[in-house]
């Protein structure tokens, strides 16, 4: 074993292979630390079905710290805050489409919440729906209708914005219309208030991912290591990375593709 390899825990095992050395722990080489998987272990194993309760015992429980046990607070916050890192970026899970809404006649304004998705992160697009037909309205900032709407006229809505948690449409419908949204809405399962057999996709799918997340937090906030901390967090990055090339052809990109003839 060469001289920059130091131990960065109270203890470390290590095994010898013709080809690889296995390390039960986490390894610094020349202040770099990196992840060894054992021979016969994969990725999937940490990916095992969850809920809060089972994620906080395993964070404390890797976090290998007396003083951090599953129901202390700072661990539930961290999985929280962990989710709250990830929760505005795609994922196969936090998508939404077909969402109904219905607009009010002469009401400029709509709030930013559908049935089916109470709590809308932002919004991909608005259809609008007028007897049989079904048509996309542009999305445009906030001051593009303030700058044209004089509050004279109604007619179908051609265009919407987003602003202080409601959705304005221009020109406003002179008519009650069906709506259809398409977005990224937040997973409210799991809260801090919530109980230990809560679950949703950041505890199943996406558990490995903010596992790490949560332990970066606790090292960076609560035991004040840097290099754990920062460790943690780029392996909850390169998590993140495998799983968007997993569901890569699951989440929508916005584009459609032309027909080859």
């Amino acid at each position: 074993m060469s001289e920059g390899v130091r131990r960065c825990t109270r203890s470390i095992a290590i095994s010898r292979s013709p080809t690889t050395i296995i390390l039960k722990g986490y390894l610094s080489t020349g202040g770099d630390y990196q992840r060894v998987t054992a021979p016969g272990k994969s990725g999937e194993e940490d990916r095992a079905l969850s809920d809060f309760g089972t994620m906080k015992v395993r964070v404390s429980k890797e976090v290998k710290r007396g003083e951090i046990s599953a129901s202390a607070s700072a661990v539930g916050k961290a999985v929280i805050g962990a989710i709250g890192y990830f929760e505005r970026r795609r994922f196969a899970w936090n998508e939404f489409q077909g969402a109904l809404k219905t607009t009010v006649a002469s009401t400029t304004a709509v709030t930013l919440s559908v049935t089916s998705a109470p709590n809308i992160l932002s919004l991909d697009s608005i259809r609008m729906i007028i007897g049989t037909r079904d048509y996309p309205i542009i999305h445009v900032t906030w001051h593009r209708i303030e700058s044209i709407d004089s509050g004279q006229y109604y007619g179908y809505p051609e265009m919407f914005a987003i602003h202080s948690n409601e959705v304005r449409l221009y020109p406003p419908p002179n008519d009650a219309y069906g709506m259809r949204w398409a977005g990224l809405f937040k997973l409210d399962e799991v809260s801090l208030s919530a109980s230990t057999g809560a679950t949703n996709k950041w505890m199943t799918d996406g558990e490995e991912m903010i596992r790490l997340r949560a332990k970066a937090t606790i090292f960076r906030d609560e035991l004040r290591n840097p290099n754990l901390a920062n460790y943690f967090s780029q392996e909850a990055e390169r998590v993140y990375g495998e799983l968007i090339r997993e569901t890569v052809f699951k989440v929508s990109s916005h584009r459609v593709l032309p027909t080859k003839f």
